[in-house]
């Protein structure tokens, strides 16, 4: 009796913290809860108590999601949705079992939402009495996931070393059209239970929660694809259905051919003439539509290693990273570090705004000028509030510091 009471309690305490991660995770998501989950706070134990005692009996049945449309660049739109918190603590919950051990099984080259080394981590956390939705900061704690913030540099950082190292002449890119919109649950499922060689019962449940989130046709009829862009958690069961491709690069980077990397649905394979590198991206494109995918054609081709650099590096934002990093040391003077971002910020100004690597230099900017506390962007908040559609939230993360300031009034 003791016992069954002990794993009961065990089951409840991980299912408490799947909520917590969900919570994080919908935080950062492209619709927010404005009231932050409050009403979650009333009964919150039982409710976490019935979906327990459902997932056992194999009774869960997921809420359909709320429609929206998403801006895509300043002019374009593309499906947005809005999921139910319950649901996605069931994804977490249901994860948890056996995400740790398929992460291990990932090549090196897979690097965009890795989980972090120690899963104990995440149960090292003492639960506040008063509250059951912890503080924020608590919450970042329980993350599993390692940050972005410190796996896209490191991502960068190594494949421009690589291909500075002279080893390879040529980079083959490409890019998938469609990728988080266009996965295929069926296929998804499969591959899953192919990883894990068990837990078919929670894989099942995934990805029925995944297909009742899925976009319906004008019969209603659910399209059994797409996963919701903006959830930490689409990004980290994504990286498994690229399995395919990323077999096939490994294989090529044992027998001494290639070295490969992967960022999320972007390919980047350093290669040893201009032919190989086309017969890869010619093999990937194959491989790919085995899975429903497309390569995005303006973003695949051959590039020498000139011309990679050039693609790839981003000096002015590196810069501001600098200046960051030198500010969380603490060994240089404020006024020194905005008169070097200041020094940075002129250099974007000069530039084209159609720029991609100026828009993220520009972000950057943004993270440096709040945690320098400098009213140095409020003449321009306004106007990159409108034409950054998918970044207003940094924007506005920024602006809110310097709300009196008329200029960011008639910036709008």
């Amino acid at each position: 009796m003791m016992m069954a009471q002990k794993k009961r309690m065990t089951e409840q305490k991980r299912m408490l913290l799947a909520f917590q991660r969900a919570i994080l995770d919908l935080e950062k998501s492209f619709a927010p809860d404005p009231f932050k989950y409050c009403d979650y706070e009333y009964q919150l134990d039982e409710t976490l108590k019935d979906i327990c005692h459902h997932l056992k009996e194999g009774e869960y049945r997921p809420k359909r999601v709320e429609k929206f449309d998403l801006p895509k660049g300043e002019f374009a739109i593309r499906p947005g949705v809005i999921v139910d918190i319950l649901d996605l603590t069931c994804i977490h919950r249901l994860l948890i079992d056996f995400i740790f051990r398929l992460d291990k099984k990932l090549p090196a080259g897979v690097t965009a939402y890795r989980l972090k080394r120690d899963p104990k981590l995440q149960f090292k956390v003492d639960l506040e009495p008063t509250y059951f939705i912890l503080p924020k900061y608590q919450r970042e704690k329980l993350k599993i996931e390692e940050s972005w913030y410190n796996l896209w540099p490191e991502y960068r950082k190594q494949l421009l070393s690589d291909i500075q190292s002279g080893e390879f002449g040529y980079v083959a890119v490409t890019d998938i059209t469609a990728f988080f919109e266009d996965i295929n649950h069926v296929i998804l499922g499969e591959i899953l239970k192919k990883k894990t060689n068990s837990f078919i019962n929670n894989i099942n449940i995934l990805m029925e929660i995944y297909g009742n989130w899925a976009l319906r046709d004008p019969a209603n009829i659910r399209q059994r694809r797409g996963m919701p862009q903006g959830s930490i958690i689409s990004g980290v069961l994504s990286n498994y259905y690229l399995d395919i491709v990323d077999t096939f690069l490994e294989k090529k980077r044992k027998e001494g051919f290639i070295k490969w990397y992967r960022y999320c649905d972007d390919i980047h394979i350093l290669c040893k003439s201009k032919q190989e590198a086309i017969s890869i991206l010619l093999a990937i494109g194959s491989l790919l539509r085995q899975l429903g995918l497309n390569q995005n054609a303006e973003k695949t081709k051959p590039l020498t290693k000139e011309e990679a650099i050039a693609e790839i590096q981003n000096q002015i934002a590196d810069n501001i990273t600098s200046i960051i990093e030198d500010s969380q040391k603490g060994e240089i003077s404020r006024a020194v570090l905005i008169e070097r971002l200041r020094n940075e910020y002129k250099k974007i100004s000069r530039r084209i705004a159609s720029d991609n690597k100026i828009e993220g230099a520009l972000m950057r900017t943004y993270t440096a000028a709040k945690i320098l506390e400098t009213p140095l962007l409020t003449n321009r908040v306004g106007k990159d509030f409108l034409k950054f559609p998918m970044r207003s939230k940094s924007i506005c993360y920024y602006g809110r510091q310097f709300i009196i300031d008329l200029r960011i009034t008639n910036g709008m």
